[in-house]
């Protein structure tokens, strides 16, 4: 993703999670965690930043996996936040050998505090997927 100075961010539009196995797989959670100098908040429209000081580097993120619902950042974490933290509809893939359903679709947006620049190449978070086999059980 690429931050600009007015708050602005650009995210992949083409983000995915593949399954080249030939069991079925599902993502068992999500976790997010700020790189340093930064720090989580909530995530919402980016106007609920606006009051923030120049270069105070919080970020407000939200994923949704497949068809699932999308899950935020919050306030009341501002290192490290659980996203998901079991399976949920759309986090379920199929294995290699049914390509209909063996992939699923990440859509993630952002949002930022001003920048004094722009931010490109930097980390500012580590998202963390925990992808486990999809037992009968």
């Amino acid at each position: 993703m690429a931050m600009s100075q007015d708050g602005d961010v650009t995210t992949a539009n083409n983000c995915q999670i593949v399954n080249h196995s030939y069991g079925a797989v599902r993502v068992k959670s999500v976790s997010i965690t700020a790189a340093s100098g930064w720090k989580l908040t909530a995530f919402g429209n980016k106007s609920i930043l606006a009051g923030e000081k120049v270069d105070s580097n919080k970020l407000g993120f939200a994923i949704s996996i497949g068809s699932g619902q999308q899950k935020a950042t919050d306030a009341s974490n501002a290192n490290t936040q659980t996203l998901i933290d079991a399976p949920i509809a759309g986090c379920y893939m199929t294995g290699v050998g049914d390509s209909t359903g063996n992939a699923a679709k990440i859509d993630y947006a952002a949002i930022v505090t001003p920048l004094s620049s722009a931010v490109t190449g930097a980390t500012v978070a580590n998202v963390v997927f925990i992808v486990e086999w999809d037992t009968a059980a």
